[in-house]
């Protein structure tokens, strides 16, 4: 287990720093993946640029973004344009396997991240919440937007549970062949945040909850698809989060369907939280870490969604802090290990 970390277009300097906090290896999603996902030649440019840049940074590329655009939606409201979608998502992961890219992180949602507003944490630091009961007061999402104008679209078409089933299926029986071919491993993230049942302003988040993970990775046994495992969307589905994540760490990584981790931690519970820094929330961080070294996980695992602060405009410091502290509960781990 080696720490990496998911950046958004990252500058040069912002790689170097990094190599310098002790990273490994690099996640990337590029802003200007979207004017690329269908331009074959401008799609495996970026890649190679992307893997050229982390590499002479001292790291390793391991993980880029499959660009899914709207075709869960489309494939209910336009399905020419979903079918056409679903064609260049197949040849994004034969591009990425020639530019050497080992994963692939997908999301099948049809929302964004949903927040209700904002939670004061330590020391004054703004940290995205999500509380069921605040839905109707219109609060702030992540990007500052409230959750009619996150989920609308999707809430518009009033699509069943099954209607969201179909879609993601219409997608799965496609890139799953096409990444065993092209050997990427295809890392699908849990819907954040889990919705109540019926969801909200009418979208629902089928992958909000163990079962539907559980149905998800039943589509297929092969290595290739896999989870994007988000241990704190994962806590965010129970009302009992440590002992949730632990039990999904055990499930999932015992039959090698965790392909990377996101390692951030939560204060509350089940439609009643709010992100925070890793070492001030509601789960033993030290225990999820042992648990990932009793199932033998040996891959990619990166911190996630720190709070924010004027002090902080860029997070740099925030993440730097975060790795800090999962560097020292890995050595932690491995010397607890040791003595038993």
């Amino acid at each position: 287990m080696y720490l990496g970390e998911q950046l958004v277009t990252p500058s040069n300097e912002r790689m170097r720093l990094s190599a310098q906090l002790g990273v490994r290896a690099m996640g990337i999603h590029n802003v200007a993946l979207g004017g690329r996902g269908q331009n074959t030649e401008g799609f495996l440019e970026l890649l190679q640029h992307d893997r050229r840049r982390t590499e002479d940074a001292g790291l390793r590329l391991e993980i880029h973004t499959l660009d899914m655009g709207s075709v869960l939606l489309d494939f209910h409201r336009n399905y020419e344009k979903a079918a056409h979608r679903r064609e260049h998502l197949v040849e994004q992961i034969f591009l990425a396997g020639k530019a050497c890219i080992p994963t692939l992180k997908y999301n099948l949602q049809f929302a964004g991240i949903a927040r209700t507003g904002m939670s004061i944490g330590r020391g004054g630091v703004r940290c995205p919440a999500f509380f069921a009961d605040d839905v109707d007061k219109g609060g702030p999402d992540r990007e500052g937007h409230n959750i009619e104008a996150t989920l609308g679209e999707a809430g518009r078409y009033g699509l069943s549970v099954e209607d969201n089933w179909k879609s993601i299926e219409f997608v799965l029986e496609a890139i799953i062949p096409a990444a065993e071919k092209a050997g990427v491993r295809l890392a699908c993230h849990p819907h954040d945040p889990p919705l109540p049942p019926g969801g909200l302003v009418g979208a629902q988040h089928v992958l909000g909850s163990l079962d539907g993970l559980r149905r998800l990775m039943s589509y297929s046994d092969s290595r290739y698809h896999a989870l994007n495992f988000c241990q704190a969307t994962i806590g965010e589905m129970s009302e009992t989060p440590q002992e949730t994540i632990l039990a999904a760490i055990e499930e999932f990584g015992s039959h090698e369907k965790i392909a990377f981790v996101h390692f951030r931690n939560i204060k509350g519970r089940y439609l009643n939280f709010y992100e925070c820094f890793p070492d001030d929330g509601d789960v033993d961080m030290l225990e999820c870490v042992l648990a990932y070294r009793r199932i033998g996980y040996q891959g990619f695992i990166c911190p996630d969604h720190v709070p924010y602060s004027d002090t902080d405009p860029d997070q740099e410091r925030f993440f730097a802090f975060s790795l800090g502290y999962m560097a020292a509960l890995f050595k932690a781990a491995d010397k607890l290990n040791a003595r038993h």
